[in-house]
């Protein structure tokens, strides 16, 4: 991802997130089977709540569409990446 750290079930108590991007303040979360709609949206908001931004992703979509859910990622942390050429010190400040 650039340069841009992702971390893996990172926690944000009561929660544990399956990826947490502290630049963007992203929580990417993917859900298989086993979750359900309404403890989802009950975490979104929680998390929400504390000024974060959570993209969510079914597993299928991960497996199936891997390219759009990267893109969907990127767009919403590309502004953080760290610039690949950075200015000299003193010049552009």
């Amino acid at each position: 991802m650039q340069g841009v750290k992702l971390r893996r079930q990172h926690p944000i108590p009561p929660c544990v997130v399956d990826f947490y991007c502290h630049a963007a303040k992203l929580v990417i979360e993917l859900d298989g089977f086993q979750h359900s709609e309404l403890s989802d949206a009950d975490r979104t908001r929680f998390l929400e709540k504390r000024g974060l931004k959570v993209l969510r992703f079914d597993n299928l979509d991960v497996f199936r569409h891997r390219e759009a859910v990267l893109d969907a990622i990127w767009n919403s942390i590309a502004p953080f990446a760290p610039h690949p050429n950075p200015s000299p010190d003193g010049r552009g400040a």
